[in-house]
């Protein structure tokens, strides 16, 4: 965001709930990609923000997504950062709905278990580094001021119950947002920039060049030994390529 600023862009970041310091709503069907992008663009509303270049990274993506093809005369660039967006399959590029087992939806559906093991491993500010390390190739890329930064929300009330709710509608939900069928991509019509790490094996590169295909007006670019952090691992080659991409499209 400095970098951005640096160049004359104003910086906004938005805290989609249940993350960061934004409130946390109840129930796991209030995080349905539809749900989160009448947030974003309720947040574009309020600071009355006609035009915008929207980034989003990982899950982010998926409400990012969704927004963009609502409000595309309000998305002037596009930027994806390592999207998490559900390939079935690298030979079908389809989005995959959920199927969860019996037991998986058992577990969701009992709270008290679902809140106790989400605190033990997922909020739980001791394994903070572990699970912040395991999204990366470059383990060392992850600072000490990185994991407070992300240590500090942590402490908002109901935020245990709230993620575990987003989990819940991630893993166990069926998806109908226009997001959700990969043909709608076809749809974008403004510059799309594809940023991917070589490395990444949450979201591996064959996903990304899929991604370039299905989208009209875009460009991937692949970061050299990077996994699924860009902007962490390696924050001078991304920035670069970031501010290449939006003074290009100004």
């Amino acid at each position: 965001m400095t970098i951005l600023a640096e160049n004359g862009f104003r910086a906004i970041a938005i805290d989609v709930p249940p993350f960061g310091f934004s409130e946390k709503p109840k129930g796991a069907d209030v995080y349905s990609r539809e749900r989160q992008a009448e947030r974003i663009i309720g947040a574009l509303d309020s600071l009355g923000i006609d035009e915008v270049n929207l980034i989003a990274h990982s899950v982010g993506a998926r409400p990012a997504i969704e927004t963009t093809l609502r409000v595309q005369d309000r998305v002037k660039n596009f930027v994806l950062v390592d999207p998490a967006l559900g390939f079935a399959s690298e030979d079908k590029p389809t989005f995959q709905q959920n199927n969860p087992s019996l037991l998986l939806r058992a577990f969701f559906a009992f709270k008290p278990l679902r809140n106790a093991a989400l605190a033990t491993y997922g909020t739980n500010p001791l394994f903070t580094k572990r699970l912040f390390q395991s999204f990366v190739s470059n383990k060392d890329a992850i600072t000490d001021e990185n994991v407070a930064t992300m240590q500090k929300p942590l402490v908002v009330n109901g935020t245990t119950r709230a993620q575990g709710d987003w989990l819940e509608y991630f893993l166990v939900f069926k998806d109908n947002s226009m997001a959700s069928n990969f043909l709608n991509f076809q749809n974008l019509k403004m510059p799309v920039l594809i940023i991917w790490g070589s490395t990444d094996s949450i979201t591996p590169l064959w996903q990304g060049k899929k991604l370039r295909d299905l989208i009209p007006h875009s460009e991937l670019k692949v970061m050299p030994n990077v996994g699924h952090i860009p902007y962490i691992e390696d924050m001078e080659n991304f920035n670069n390529i970031l501010i290449e991409f939006l003074n290009r499209y100004k």
